[in-house]
């Protein structure tokens, strides 16, 4: 073997060696040096406190927390219909120390709608994990005349925009709930508006509006306790959460629309700090207390993987476009 091919082996083995080290390096980095210990996580929650996003969100900070190593602060920046703290997630540093909600369908149909001028579109963000769903139902006062999702078209139908309807935020899933079944039946309602389901089920209950859109959390108590009763679930498969609810799909409207909780981050967030993310995210929903905590209020645990949230995301961006098509929205 002559020097120079030693020479040749040696420099190829050297390169090897510092390759090797390199790709440990970074692949270790991005599972042990992320959090940095003591540095704190910023969690964005793009509605006011109170509502469902901000309480479930407080349900799974302590246990994500523990799971990294570090603290969550919760932050609430609400403001044209989830747009202000949304727009805020997509300009923060993209480094994983700041994530929040993304809910679909409501961040979809802010890009999407080119009224809202949203200043992000889906490639500013990277979905890490879903953690939360809960369908959208529609419900009355227990002592109301309705009886049913036809019982509500054809009075729509009778008295045409001059039904009542509370829904959530512009753009919102009850909102967006509340749209699909006016272009399905051809009907339309007098829509009032609220911040939040908190406000809606309020308004019903007062009389202000005669139906709400909204999601089961938000509603579940008041049906518990005989103050509403529920005319329809937007699913095809009934609910466990109100076992004695009839579906809009078993009264004659193939409708879905729920609220899908996705966790992101800035789009430029590095791989191994969204890998880290997710599968704390997945360890946390496991945790007895979150497990607990999410029963009694009434939300599912629906964890998905940044993939499975990607492909949910594209299925939700058809959804809505859909949706805006044509309908005024």
């Amino acid at each position: 073997m002559t020097r120079k091919t030693l020479r040749v082996m040696a420099v190829v083995f050297a390169a090897a060696i510092g390759l090797s080290a390199c790709t440990t390096g970074n692949s270790g980095a991005g599972k042990s040096d992320f959090p940095k210990k003591g540095k704190q996580i910023t969690m964005i929650i793009p509605f006011a406190p109170g509502g469902l996003t901000d309480v479930s969100a407080r349900v799974l900070t302590p246990a994500l927390g523990k799971e990294l190593g570090t603290t969550i602060e919760v932050v609430n920046q609400a403001g044209a219909s989830s747009q202000v703290g949304v727009t805020a997630l997509s300009q923060a540093k993209a480094d994983g120390y700041t994530f929040g909600y993304t809910l679909l369908p409501t961040t979809p149909n802010a890009y999407l709608d080119p009224k809202r001028k949203a200043a992000f579109k889906r490639e500013s963000f990277k979905g890490f994990a879903n953690y939360f769903s809960t369908p959208i139902v529609a419900v009355v006062k227990a002592d109301s005349s309705l009886k049913s999702v036809p019982d509500l078209v054809t009075k729509a139908k009778a008295n045409p925009g001059k039904v009542a309807v509370g829904t959530g935020a512009l753009g919102g899933p009850a909102d967006m709930g509340r749209v699909l079944l006016e272009k399905n039946a051809g009907i339309g309602f007098a829509n009032v508006q609220f911040d939040g389901g908190g406000p809606t089920a309020v308004a019903l209950l007062g009389g202000h509006v005669e139906v709400a859109f909204s999601s089961v959390p938000e509603i579940q108590q008041y049906v518990k306790s005989g103050q509403m009763r529920v005319l329809g679930v937007m699913t095809k498969e009934p609910v466990s959460l109100l076992p004695d609810a009839k579906t809009f799909a078993s009264q004659g409207f193939d409708l879905e629309m729920a609220s899908i909780g996705i966790l992101s981050v800035p789009a430029a967030t590095p791989d191994a700090i969204v890998t880290r993310l997710s599968e704390a995210t997945k360890t946390a929903m496991q945790d007895p207390a979150v497990v607990a905590k999410a029963a009694e209020l009434g939300f599912l645990l629906d964890y998905l993987t940044p993939q499975e949230v990607d492909a949910a995301w594209t299925k939700s961006d058809e959804q809505v476009a859909q949706i805006l098509k044509g309908s005024g929205a």
